[in-house]
């Protein structure tokens, strides 16, 4: 656990170094904002303040939105052929909270959270992830009223939960996504499909959809490891990486 704390460190560093105005959070929710009722692909949240659940002693929180630059996206991404629901008020739950926890400790950069759905079919090819990031870099670009502007990405990579087999993590699977997303090999990410992600890294690894938006984003050039292990007490396999921006 030691590497995974140093790694966080690491990375709130370099956030810190690159002085973002806004930063773009990306995850997916565990049916606490969303549910059956409700449950859409790609949600923006636009509110001014963002609350958090709380959950699994993540803590409850209002952190500063940026609706001005929310909006700017939204309708971009939209007009780019990608239909992303808007929210005023899109709560977060820990897979935006606990990664915001070590990288702004202090909550003082203001934060725009987009949510891609990664549990209830239908969901999402990583292809489409993959586009949705390079239009989301066009969409910042585009946009004029930020200037710089940091994202990142949350969730996975093997993890187990909720069935039968919770608390098993797959290092090899861990281990081979992430040569992947180094290399930036998005030929074989693009091609992964879901069943093989459910196989070999648990239902937990659809997550890993966050992971190829910034990849996107950030141009394919691919990715630094800073940090792996299998985490048994947090029943998953974590990494921390560092993507390099084209």
């Amino acid at each position: 656990m030691d590497r995974v704390y140093a790694a966080w460190s690491e990375l709130r560093t370099s956030l810190q170094e690159a002085e973002p105005d806004a930063l773009i959070v990306i995850g997916t929710d565990h049916f606490q904002t969303f549910s059956y009722d409700l449950m859409p692909v790609f949600t923006i949240g636009r509110g001014a303040e963002l609350r958090t659940w709380g959950e699994f002693g993540s803590g409850t929180k209002r952190l500063r939105g940026m609706p001005e630059l929310a909006d700017a996206l939204h309708a971009d991404l939209v007009h780019s052929g990608f239909d992303v629901a808007g929210s005023a008020d899109m709560r977060l739950d820990h897979a935006y909270s606990c990664p915001l926890a070590f990288l702004t400790p202090d909550d003082s950069l203001p934060v725009v959270p987009l949510s891609v759905v990664a549990f209830v079919p239908p969901l999402p090819p990583l292809a489409r992830c993959r586009a949705l990031g390079i239009a989301l870099r066009r969409a910042i670009e585009r946009q004029d009223g930020v200037g710089r502007v940091a994202i990142v990405g949350t969730g996975g990579i093997s993890h187990w939960v909720g069935v039968p087999e919770t608390g098993r993590i797959n290092p090899e699977f861990d281990r081979h996504f992430l040569e992947l997303f180094e290399r930036s090999d998005v030929e074989a990410l693009d091609s992964l499909s879901d069943d093989t992600l459910v196989r070999d890294g648990g239902p937990g690894a659809g997550e890993l959809r966050s992971w190829l938006v910034v990849l996107g984003a950030a141009g394919s050039m691919g990715a630094r490891r800073l940090a792996y292990e299998p985490v048994d007490a947090w029943i998953t396999g974590t990494s921390l990486v560092e993507v390099a921006v084209a």
